[in-house]
């Protein structure tokens, strides 16, 4: 492609890696498959202007709802990792609407100590993925979420 030629919805967009069992490979995502997920994405979770902090990798999961926010005119704004003191930290400053994190990073953001004390009014959308949640750390994560 040249210029200002538009792929095709059927030309490859990205090359996303999997390892169900053993070797790596590639597996080719068309164009028309990424833009059904960021359509249905953003028609499940409506919003205007999401802001959304990358605290994972973006070649797994968190990545994911990069385009979709993209789509939506909002902002991601990309950390070093997923330390919960600053993404809470962050959370707060940037009036993070949507958040992406595995479980295991959810329960280092619940047992932080500056958890309690922090505004998370602006949080709409809590994501997890990439591994199975406690139910019990569920429901502590829903009882402290704004709404």
């Amino acid at each position: 492609m040249t210029g200002n030629t538009i792929a095709s919805s059927t030309a490859d967009a990205a090359s996303r890696w999997t390892t169900p069992s053993g070797r790596p490979k590639a597996v080719e995502v068309p164009n028309r498959a990424f833009e059904t997920m960021i359509h249905a994405f953003n028609a499940h979770r409506p919003e205007r202007d999401p802001v959304h902090p990358v605290a994972a990798p973006m070649t797994h999961a968190a990545g994911t709802l990069v385009f979709p926010v993209l789509a939506a005119g909002g902002r991601n704004i990309v950390h070093d990792g997923a330390a919960p003191g600053e993404i809470l930290e962050s959370i707060e400053r940037n009036a993070v609407t949507r958040l992406f994190l595995p479980p295991t990073a959810i329960y280092a953001l619940l047992d932080h100590p500056d958890a309690p004390r922090r505004d998370l009014s602006s949080l709409r959308y809590f994501v997890y993925g990439a591994a199975p949640m406690s139910v019990a750390k569920r429901r502590i994560a829903e009882l402290r979420s704004p709404d």
